[in-house]
């Protein structure tokens, strides 16, 4: 299966979105990178059916994660990730082993698109918010771990899972009810556990208590974005870039 792009070149692109902005938002430090990657990857695999990028989201302590990116950015800790870029695994010759890191190709423009549009909606949430946001009920993490209850073993969440729970909110459909539990029972085996060695304690601790405040405000942005998907469907197709549209819809 051919994705249509890397998760290094989605974390790229949001990355070079806040150099060009000038650090007007919440900066992108990396529980921000890590949010934006997977609701890129989440709502992609809502909108049009298929995973965004070939990576695993997985169900670590604090939230979804891809681990590559993570541990490519782990030593900015809670500080504005700046002057590095994401790089993947390449092969340079005809050798099993011959393998270089390199910075991946950009997102292709039918990507950039729908990212740009993403990135707008959640560019005023901080990595907290859109972390916390992953926490609540009926969410894919939330339904691993309620699976799991330890995460320690950081499992993979399955796409169909994400694909489902994000596809609910898309026709706006508020209660999950046995659809979530359906899911999971159907996508998710003990097969789906993976294991990483962890060198030290994770740096990233998300708040253990959610305010109020933050939750209502991520949720209200998160369904002003499904609304925009859903205008968008109607709109048939995603916005390119430079069209002269400018209007929030994907």
């Amino acid at each position: 299966m051919r994705y249509p792009t890397s998760a290094a070149a989605v974390a790229n692109f949001f990355l070079d979105v806040q150099e060009r902005g000038g650090f007007r938002f919440p900066e992108v430090d990396l529980m921000k990178l890590m949010g934006l990657v997977y609701y890129s990857h989440a709502w992609w695999l809502a909108y049009k059916g298929e995973p965004l990028f070939e990576d695993n989201v997985e169900a670590w302590s604090w939230g979804p994660a891809v681990s590559d990116i993570y541990y490519q950015f782990q030593d900015f800790g809670c500080g504005r990730i700046v002057g590095r870029s994401a790089v993947v695994f390449a092969n340079f010759g005809s050798d099993d082993i011959a393998y270089k890191r390199v910075k991946p190709p950009s997102v292709p423009q039918s990507v950039e698109g729908f990212l740009m549009k993403l990135w707008e909606s959640h560019r005023y949430a901080s990595g907290v918010q859109l972390l916390n946001a992953t926490h609540l009920d009926g969410e894919p993490w939330a339904i691993v771990k309620d699976q799991y209850e330890k995460l320690e073993h950081k499992p993979r969440i399955p796409n169909e899972l994400i694909r489902r729970v994000f596809a609910l909110k898309l026709e706006g459909d508020k209660d999950l009810g046995d659809a979530k539990a359906e899911a999971f029972e159907k996508h998710v085996s003990s097969d789906d556990f993976v294991e990483l060695e962890i060198s030290g304690p994770e740096m990233m601790v998300i708040e253990e208590k959610k305010r109020e405040e933050e939750i209502e405000e991520i949720s209200r942005k998160l369904q002003e974005f499904v609304m925009e998907v859903k205008g968008g469907r109607r709109s048939k197709g995603l916005v390119r870039p430079g069209s002269g549209n400018h209007e929030r819809k994907v």
